[in-house]
């Protein structure tokens, strides 16, 4: 199909959905690249990054269509780099939709940098009836298993829903193993394994900062593309790409406080601080299950509060949750949940400021980045015009005290 129009497709032995993009790629040799989950934080020279990056390549050049998703990093990665080395891709598209079908091919082609010509998205109406002995599996991975010719299992879970899957197709010719290796279990925040956070046995005499806190990202930065995000993954450093010393250093190369919705009540995106003090961290540092992250990594840039006030920033009301609705329009952006029990969040003395903040509008006096390593600092010093310390060298320079490393 040439006309990006959606339209209905009943495939025999599959099912009925709803499609947009070029359907000729059906009668063309197809293939699914499969990955159990893996890590949320994976380095780029994880064993199974590479070689799902190799196998997605070499498919592409052998002219085969590569069958993938949406929603997860392992599909997500596929459906890039099937895209970025020129390839056809069919993106299966799971989930309910709020969104009309052509609006959700735009993005999605937009987002990974595809050609629609060279791209068919399905949209499953309900669940492939055939082949029967796949029932009770999730409905995106049968239809992907479905809709590919061949199969290539890479790092797959024993016992896990594919693995299964797999034993089920291995004597259908379907399923070949040359960039198969085995699963290995991820590692949680590897970087962050060995940090030492100074707790001074004083404080100085004033701080008149607002600090804002970057930590590792498992999705695209604000303003950042899938395309971009993947593509940062193409490589073989042992370096997370998104990590919280990643995203403070674009922080600096911009200029720019990028805002998030995440998190935040409403529509309104912000930049959240925090007046607590650098070195209350070790306080307030905790596992998040739910986020499957840090409440707070070691790497931020402090702002002069007075500054920030002047250009509209303001603490967060903290209260219980019905009283939202009670607030006027222009302080609900600025509303957050006090908590309870185990999860107060009115130590974190947070502070709101609407939209991207510009750090042009900052003089040098008024900033102060910090990192964890003093080699971390020494790079950004070589990076950025604003003044970067250390944590130990912050602590000396401050006059903190002695140190206990935790």
């Amino acid at each position: 199909m040439n006309s990006h129009k959606p339209c209905e497709i009943i495939l025999p032995e599959i099912g009925r959905a709803r499609c947009i993009g070029n359907q000729a790629l059906l009668s063309e040799p197809r293939a699914a690249i499969l990955n159990s989950r893996q890590g949320k934080f994976p380095a780029p020279n994880a064993p199974w990054l590479g070689k799902t990056l190799e196998a997605a390549a070499e498919l592409v050049h052998e002219g085969q269509v590569v069958v993938s998703s949406v929603g997860m990093f392992t599909w997500e990665l596929v459906t890039w780099k099937g895209g970025a080395c020129g390839g056809k891709v069919i993106i299966v598209v799971p989930g309910k939709r709020k969104q009309d079908t052509a609006e959700i091919a735009r993005n999605i082609s937009n987002d990974f940098a595809l050609d629609l010509e060279r791209t068919l998205l399905f949209f499953p109406e309900n669940g492939p009836q055939q082949p029967e002995f796949l029932e009770g599996f999730p409905s995106r991975d049968r239809w992907i298993i479905a809709l590919a010719d061949r199969l290539y299992p890479i790092s797959i879970r024993s016992r896990g829903n594919l693995a299964q899957m797999i034993e089920r197709l291995s004597n259908a010719a379907k399923v070949e193993t040359k960039f198969a290796i085995p699963y290995a279990n991820a590692e949680r925040h590897s970087w962050l394994r060995h940090i030492n956070i100074i707790h001074p046995t004083k404080s100085p005499l004033s701080w008149g900062y607002l600090t804002h806190w970057t930590r590792a990202t498992a999705s695209p930065w604000p303003g950042e593309t899938r395309a971009e995000f993947y593509s940062s993954f193409d490589g073989e450093s042992s370096e997370y790409p998104r990590s919280g010393f990643h995203t403070l250093r674009r922080i600096l190369s911009e200029r720019r406080i990028r805002a998030s919705k995440q998190l935040i009540r409403g529509e309104q995106s912000v930049v959240s601080l925090t007046a607590c003090l650098p070195w209350e961290l070790t306080k307030l540092v905790k596992w998040r299950p739910s986020l499957l992250r840090w409440t707070f990594e070691p790497y931020g840039i402090a702002l002069s509060r007075e500054k920030l006030s002047s250009l509209g920033a303001r603490p967060v009301i903290y209260s219980e949750d019905y009283q939202y609705r009670f607030l006027q329009e222009m302080d609900r952006p600025f509303f957050q949940s006090g908590g309870h029990d185990k999860n107060d969040w009115n130590q974190e003395q947070e502070w709101r400021h609407i939209g991207d903040l510009d750090l042009s509008q900052f003089s040098l006096k008024d900033v102060l980045v910090f990192t964890l390593t003093e080699e971390e600092a020494n790079l950004l010093r070589n990076e950025s015009c604003f003044p970067v310390m250390s944590w130990l060298e912050m602590s000396k320079k401050l006059g903190l005290g002695n140190r206990q490393m935790v």
